[in-house]
C-alpha cells in the first residue's frame, strides 16, 4: 500500500510531503550523490587535489573538523619506494 503511493511521487516530493506531515525522512544516498551534491564539497567533506600519477583526484576530506586543529591535505599519498 505504502510503496504503491510512494511510486507515484519523486523522491524530491516524497521528502517534501512526509517532512511537511512531521516525519522527519531524508534520501539515502549512492556515492554518485555524494559526488554530486555541493554540501560535501563546501563542508570540505570531499576535497581535491592533484596526484602526479592520476591526476586531479577526489578524496574523503579531514573528519572531525576541529576548531583548533581541523587538519589538512599536505600532500598525496606517496607511492611505495618514494622519498619524502
Amino acid at each position: 500500500m505504502i510503496s504503491a503511493w510512494a511510486a507515484r511521487h519523486t523522491a524530491a516530493e516524497l521528502a517534501d510531503l512526509v517532512n511537511h506531515a512531521g516525519v522527519v525522512c531524508a534520501p539515502v544516498y549512492d556515492a554518485a550523490d555524494v559526488y554530486n551534491d555541493l554540501y560535501f564539497r563546501e563542508r570540505e567533506l570531499l576535497i581535491e587535489y592533484a596526484d602526479e600519477v592520476h591526476g586531479a583526484i577526489t578524496a574523503p576530506g579531514i573528519v572531525p573538523r576541529l576548531t583548533r586543529t581541523p587538519g589538512r591535505m599536505r600532500q598525496a599519498a606517496r607511492r611505495s619506494g618514494q622519498c619524502m
